[in-house]
């Protein structure tokens, strides 16, 4: 189907409703402007009886996106109201100095272009709107208590964007007792309250620039129809690390920079020998054990149909297994890589090339063996250790070591990305170089990787942004 084309026009455009792209589109609008908020999804609503469609129907092209490379790492994204914060875990962490200053290093304009105290101070206000709070110890759940104690004294609880949270652990799937806060909850329904106008389903094709200035963008509705929305001021872009870099180069614009760095998300499970205990929340607890080689080890709840997809074995067995699928515990390892990444686009679409280096694979391996020890030291029955060239089922601790000796080939372990950061040049006013009005507002201008859950940062990366154009 298509029409006559959908026109509109206001002081300033923004591409994606994320993290970065409603809290810019918040801000610019309390700020007195007027702002067109363009989301290609729909606002997100769970509809199955677990929810999981939900991370199905919202996930970009309704599944994720493979990275190239070599190693198999499921790139996640979201499309929808709300971006990838309305499946996330809606854990918040505050940038650390020390990752600033490993930005500054790589990009010595940096730290005259966004000061460390400029992000830090911008925290306590999103904290404050998101609702952000330390997970209690009742909802730490078994994997969360487990970690507690095989860390002793190296872990803490996570803070999470929740309002009267009870425990379902469904943070993921869409929280059947609405307590998860995200930008379709939170950010976007206030910059409507403040005057902004949302258009959903609407998929943004081209920028438009003329004589080096941007006017608006152009694109398609879900139903066929065209559009073009005009800026008198200028074009934001959130629609996330690779969104935004796919976006500039389909649009025949610069997209220099540092490469795309990501934190990847590698699981490791485990039969406890007692029912894993309930209510516990999505993401309850965090090690910092690991966190100077840039590893973050968390206590989270998988969704049944994926903690199921986790267990080996085939009939009987695996029917056993399944049946007692309430004892099985997950830890998750992100790991900030050495490696870069590109993006770019083509005939069949945006492609991403990851190809991880040794070391990455190796601290990787290195991580869960620890981890798989420190289960077995905790009670753990069986521990599954997911990596390719490896016994499927772990029972004793001495078996773990066979990780530790895993050649690190590429796509031994099976991989997510679901942070993703675009290390995009930028100038003073955040803009794309050379392009006036064409501000980057999201984690595509971010030099590297945050090593930290990066929602917050992200936020107050856009207010930066926001500052220097109202």
């Amino acid at each position: 189907m298509s029409g006559a084309i959908l026109r509109d026009d206001a002081d300033f455009v923004v591409v994606g409703s994320g993290a970065g792209g409603a809290t810019a589109a918040r801000w610019l609008a309390a700020a007195g402007a007027s702002v067109i908020l363009v989301e290609e999804g729909d606002w997100p609503q769970a509809t199955g009886p677990d929810g999981y469609d939900l991370a199905v129907r919202y996930i970009r092209k309704g599944t994720s996106t493979f990275a190239r490379g070599g190693d198999s790492i499921a790139m996640i994204a979201g499309k929808a109201v709300g971006g990838s914060t309305a499946f996330g875990y809606g854990v918040f962490a505050r940038l650390p100095e020390r990752i600033w200053s490993d930005w500054s290093q790589l990009d010595p304009a940096w730290a005259r272009r966004i000061p460390f105290a400029e992000l830090d101070s911008a925290c306590d206000a999103i904290e404050a709107e998101w609702s952000v709070q330390r997970t209690p110890r009742e909802l730490l759940g078994t994997a969360g208590s487990v970690l507690s104690r095989a860390f002793a004294g190296r872990a803490d609880a996570t803070w999470r964007a929740v309002s009267g949270c009870q425990g379902a652990g469904r943070c993921a799937t869409g929280c059947p007792n609405n307590a998860l806060q995200s930008a379709d909850k939170v950010v976007v329904p206030l910059a409507q309250k403040l005057g902004a106008r949302l258009h959903t389903h609407c998929r943004v094709d081209k920028i438009l620039v003329k004589a080096q200035r941007t006017e608006g963008v152009r694109g398609r509705c879900a139903d066929g129809r065209p559009f073009e929305f005009r800026c008198k001021k200028a074009v934001f872009l959130g629609a996330g690390a690779v969104g935004t870099t796919a976006l500039l180069l389909r649009s025949g614009l610069p997209a220099q920079g540092h490469g795309l760095h990501v934190h990847v998300l590698a699981t490791i499970a485990a039969r406890m020998r007692a029912p894993c205990s309930r209510p516990v929340a999505g993401t309850s607890l965090q090690s910092l054990a690991f966190r100077n080689e840039g590893t973050e080890i968390s206590a989270t709840v998988l969704p049944e149909r994926a903690a199921a997809a986790l267990l080996p074995g085939v009939g009987h067995t695996l029917e056993q297994r399944l049946a007692n699928l309430d004892h099985i515990a997950t830890w998750t390892a992100s790991v900030r890589t050495h490696a870069r990444g590109t993006v770019s686009h083509g005939l069949l679409g945006t492609r991403v090339d990851y190809p991880l280096q040794v070391v990455d694979r190796k601290r990787i391996l290195s991580v869960l063996t620890q981890l798989c020890q420190a289960l077995f030291a905790q009670g753990a029955a069986e521990v599954f250790p997911q990596v390719a060239g490896i016994d499927d089922v772990l029972t004793n601790p001495e078996q773990c070591q066979a990780l530790a000796g895993a050649a690190g080939n590429p796509g031994q372990i099976p991989l997510q990305a679901i942070h993703h950061f675009g290390g995009l040049h930028s100038d003073d006013r955040c803009q794309v170089p050379g392009i006036t009005g064409l501000v980057l507002a999201d984690a595509s201008a971010l030099p590297a990787s945050t090593g930290v859950a990066p929602q917050l940062t992200i936020a107050s990366y856009a207010i930066a942004a926001v500052k220097r154009w109202v």
